[in-house]
């Protein structure tokens, strides 16, 4: 599996400030069978940071998905049924469906894993069940089959804190 880079240097700082790939650098690997959506990530931080207050102020990874065969338009907004939009929330202590806060893992449970190395750089892994992350937002969201050809739209995106308070956003995309 060829992972995805993320880097100041070659991404987007969507918001605030990551300064290099020494801040902030990650390779993100994805992965799909019948069943299950197989995510992982090794994170190089200078200061990995998990600490009181919101989620999105923290060292965090937001993983944005439609489960679809995306073929005309973007979706400006999350859409359900035939079509869904999810947001993954990846954290030291749980994974969840942003939104619904539809906890999907927890460490050692089998289908998440997550450590800090030290103080700086962490690492994380996922297998989430495809019925699971469909009956998360309670809603009619179609089971997803992915199939070889798919074009399925994605955005990979960091929250970092260095310990001094949240300091910026790198995303793979401006948008």
């Amino acid at each position: 599996i060829r992972p995805f880079t993320l880097k100041p240097e070659t991404d987007y700082v969507v918001v605030g400030d990551i300064s290099d790939s020494t801040d902030l650098m990650a390779k993100i690997y994805i992965a799909m069978d019948d069943n299950y959506m197989y995510v992982a990530g090794d994170v190089i931080d200078d200061v990995y940071h998990f600490g009181e207050g919101n989620w999105w102020e923290q060292d965090a990874f937001q993983f944005f998905i439609g489960l679809y065969d995306w073929r005309g338009p973007k979706h400006t907004s999350y859409q359900r049924g035939e079509e869904p939009d999810y947001s993954i929330i990846f954290l030291e202590g749980e994974l969840f469906a942003e939104g619904t806060h539809h906890v999907l893992g927890t460490p050692g449970d089998g289908n998440y894993f997550f450590t800090d190395l030290g103080g700086a750089d962490y690492v994380f892994e996922a297998r989430i069940p495809f019925d699971t992350l469909a009956i998360s937002y309670n809603a009619n969201d179609k089971r997803f089959q992915p199939l070889r050809g798919m074009r399925i739209p994605l955005e990979l995106y960091f929250h970092d804190n260095d310990g001094q308070g949240w300091e910026g956003n790198l995303g793979r995309s401006p948008y």
